[in-house]
């Protein structure tokens, strides 16, 4: 009886057997687009509120400006590094 649906329906090849290769992405890759996404979206609100910072103790170091050049950075190197199909 097995064999008779196998000669129905014939199993799927895997990716393995059509002699492709699939690799998981990386968590890192992920990690690194969320920083650089956060990034861009803090830097830009930084850069509005540049010329108007808010009132408080130490907004004269624009650390929403330093903190999104800084998460671009990092998240950007993440993103670059751990490129899905980039071989290392």
């Amino acid at each position: 009886m097995q064999n008779v649906l196998e000669e129905v329906e014939p199993k799927a090849l895997t990716a393995e057997a059509r002699g492709e290769r699939r690799e998981m992405l990386p968590v890192w890759f992920f990690v690194g687009m969320l920083l650089l996404f956060y990034g861009i979206v803090i830097l830009a609100v930084g850069i509005l509120d540049y010329n108007d910072p808010p009132r408080v103790v130490l907004a004269d170091y624009h650390a929403s400006v330093w903190g999104g050049i800084i998460l671009c950075l990092i998240g950007g190197f993440f993103t670059l590094r751990f490129f899905p199909g980039k071989r290392r």
